[in-house]
């Protein structure tokens, strides 16, 4: 509150909604005294949502308070993620959604039945991971490619062996349903490119294996699916493949 008096109402609204949010209890110490704990651990480091949670409130309550500077911040555009609250609303009751979707190549929509499992962010675009009802297989689905979405009265339970981390544990991006093997690719790197690399990892599996005089090398173990490709390829001279040969 920035050292301004909050009510009693207030603070018990934010104290819930933080509740809820970060999925945490804060009690109050008792003895008729205003003093309140989380008496939950919260590892914001070891928990990457609440970590990703408060550093788009710190950063959001920072632009709020410097809208005079709006001509001096350029942003970049992202696809709409208005499909956000449905979704994690059918993901949390376990309901089926049905979608209106219309990949890029195709002429016409296609109305299709999922059971969502979890969503994930890459490269400004949200991407949804779930089984296709009818082909009873796990697809992924963009949401700037969603022409319309609903919550159906069609209940799944998520399966106890699904993970989502380990569903793209070796993916690049968003691509894990076509049969790209697991790889260990080597890339020597130019000194000048180099630290873009330590700065923002191309892949959580980086390693820098050697530092020499002009370049270094890094080691990733993935599958060398066709968004990393063109992620290599956009480095142009910087950036060498040393294996892989193919």
């Amino acid at each position: 509150s920035e050292g301004v008096e909050l009510s009693i109402r207030t603070f018990h609204k934010w104290r819930i909604a933080i509740e809820d949010l970060f999925a945490i209890n804060i009690e109050n110490e008792g003895k008729g005294e205003y003093r309140y704990y989380i008496s939950t651990p919260l590892d914001i480091d070891k928990n990457p949502l609440c970590n990703w949670i408060v550093g788009t409130f710190s950063l959001g309550n920072l632009m709020m308070n410097s809208l005079s500077l709006h001509e001096r911040i350029i942003l970049e555009p992202s696809p709409s993620s208005s499909f956000l609250p449905i979704l994690l609303s059918a993901m949390k009751e376990g309901h089926a959604i049905q979608i209106k979707y219309k990949a890029f190549g195709w002429k016409s929509d296609k109305d299709i039945l999922i059971e969502p499992y979890c969503i994930k962010q890459f490269k400004q675009r949200w991407y949804i991971l779930g089984r296709h009802m009818q082909m009873d297989k796990l697809f992924i689905y963009a949401f700037d490619r969603i022409v319309n979405i609903e919550k159906v009265d069609v209940r799944f339970t998520l399966p106890n062996s699904f993970a989502a981390t380990d569903c793209f544990t070796h993916a690049y991006g968003i691509i894990i349903e076509d049969d790209t093997p697991l790889e260990t690719v080597v890339l020597k790197v130019s000194e000048g490119h180099a630290p873009y690399l330590r700065s923002l990892p191309l892949h959580h599996s980086q390693v820098e294996k050697d530092i020499a005089e002009g370049y270094s090398i890094f080691e990733y173990s993935l599958c060398p699916t066709f968004d990393f490709q063109q992620t290599l390829l956009s480095f142009g001279a910087e950036v060498e493949v040393l294996s892989p040969q193919w």
